[in-house]
């Protein structure tokens, strides 16, 4: 109970406690149309992706399917705010085998590719923002050394400008190359904030929504019939931000108690 001299206070807290509920909400909603719109892809554009499937496996064509059921399923579950975890564990499988099968191979061949190295690193985040809603006390830990890491890898390629950067600021702005450079900085501020435990909520806020700005211009930009792999790196960017959202809201076991995420 809250009471007298205490008012004030707890009137700040149950603010704090709606505005990351909102944070959390906004964050699962996003990231559960990311998947659903990503996975929709896998059937509208099947043959631009069956090249991306190892030569080894056999059906080439199945396995783009069932990722994109996956990916569907994951999303209509972190959408609906049911079985949440269950579309983490989704999410983290194929993440995983991303990682493994896909990226890593490339990289081998070509390690100098800035190109192979941003994308590793993007499936790396959505992997680590996956494996947070399935183990939340794992999130200070994921949180500190993998996604601190990557958005100071990102925050760096946009400051000197990289041929390939996270989050494309398109040359249709006015002063590109500048606010490319200043969502860098940010980056990079931000990797500092999440390592140092700074205010690292409101950094994660600011800059998952200055993203955001950039993604949805691009988005209204890029023409419909491009590729299936254009499309899908500007949902991974989307995701990205959007899993920046939900961490902002807060990854603790008794978070999820209090705002109502199932198991």
């Amino acid at each position: 109970m809250c009471a007298g001299a205490n008012n004030t206070h707890c009137t700040k807290m149950k603010q704090a406690s709606l505005w990351r509920k909102i944070l959390w909400e906004s964050g699962r909603i996003l990231f559960g149309i990311v998947w659903i719109a990503v996975g929709a892809i896998h059937f509208v554009q099947t043959e631009g992706l069956t090249d991306l499937v190892p030569e080894y496996m056999p059906v080439r064509i199945f396995w783009v399917w069932f990722t994109g059921t996956g990916m569907i399923l994951a999303g209509v579950c972190m959408l609906m705010n049911r079985l949440v975890r269950f579309a983490a564990t989704i999410l983290v499988f194929q993440l995983l085998l991303f990682v493994l099968q896909l990226h890593l191979p490339l990289l081998l061949d070509k390690m100098y590719s800035v190109f192979r190295w941003t994308r590793l690193l993007q499936d790396l985040t959505l992997l680590s923002f996956a494996l947070i809603v399935l183990k939340p006390s794992w999130a200070r830990l994921i949180e500190t050394y993998i996604i601190a890491s990557t958005m100071f890898f990102f925050g760096v390629g946009h400051t000197m400008n990289f041929s390939f950067v996270s989050i494309e600021v398109s040359g249709l702005l006015p002063y590109s190359q500048i606010l490319s450079v200043l969502l860098g900085f940010g980056m990079v501020l931000t990797a500092g904030c999440i390592v140092l435990n700074f205010f690292h909520r409101i950094a994660l806020t600011l800059i998952a929504s200055w993203m955001l700005c950039f993604i949805t211009f691009n988005i209204f930009n890029t023409p419909i019939e491009q590729g299936p792999v254009m499309w899908i790196f500007l949902m991974i960017q989307v995701g990205i931000a959007a899993g920046m959202l939900m961490l902002a809201g807060g990854f603790v076991e008794r978070e999820f108690e209090r705002i109502g995420v199932p198991n």
